[in-house]
């Protein structure tokens, strides 16, 4: 409820500033967006930690990659089935001459070696129906468990590396470059209280060039 009011209050405050608010009113809605874990990975890019994510994450990848094609290679087949089933039972002894060659020749087969092929046919739809949706949630079931286990890794990888001087670094660059900018916020991406942002007002870039340059001296 406080938070509902807080954000009521500033909607109504950023409604009024161009009505006569005086201008350092304003500059509340002058804010910046900066990614810390970006930061860290960042001044840590040699990190070992870092590379083996980096090798989990392509890994992962891959087999994602691989799931998907040998899923629609079953879907492929599951349309050729059922093509050939449609055609067969629009099939009849009496179709006219100019009809597929494919058909004539089933239709030259003995009744009972129709029945038994078409037989086979539909057998093999079912398992394979049957197979793809198996085969389609456990893909979703891979994707949700390694994206945990990813974004785990990269927290707890994160948290090693953001030690109190590595933050007051990065806070203190922070500073620097908000000031230097006219900025009077500068909020973490990583909050969930933010559901979007404008690149213009991300400056993360800029912290990591700036602590780059000032680790090279």
């Amino acid at each position: 409820m406080r938070r509902q009011r807080i954000v009521w209050v500033l909607c109504v405050f950023m409604t009024a500033a161009p009505f006569g608010i005086p201008l350092y009113a304003q500059q509340i809605t002058r804010f910046a967006v900066v990614d810390y874990g970006r930061i860290l990975q960042a001044l840590n890019a040699n990190n070992n930690a870092y590379t083996e994510l980096e090798k989990k994450t392509e890994q992962v990848k891959a087999e994602l990659e691989k799931r998907q094609q040998e899923i629609k290679g079953i879907q492929a087949r599951i349309e050729e089935l059922q093509k050939t089933l449609s055609e067969a039972a629009a099939d009849t002894p009496d179709a006219p001459w100019g009809a597929d060659a494919g058909a004539q020749q089933a239709r030259s087969r003995p009744p009972q070696s129709r029945a038994g092929n078409q037989k086979a046919l539909e057998q093999e739809l079912t398992r394979l129906q049957t197979d793809v949706l198996k085969k389609t949630d456990a893909l979703k079931d891979y994707y949700q468990k390694k994206t945990a286990e990813l974004e785990a890794d990269h927290a707890r990888i994160t948290n090693n590396s953001a030690n109190t001087e590595t933050l007051n670094q990065i806070n203190a660059q922070v500073a620097l470059v908000a000031e230097a900018e006219g900025y009077t916020m500068v909020l973490d991406r990583a909050t969930k209280g933010i559901v979007w942002y404008s690149r213009s007002v991300d400056i993360t870039d800029k912290i990591i060039a700036a602590l780059v340059a000032r680790r090279k001296r």
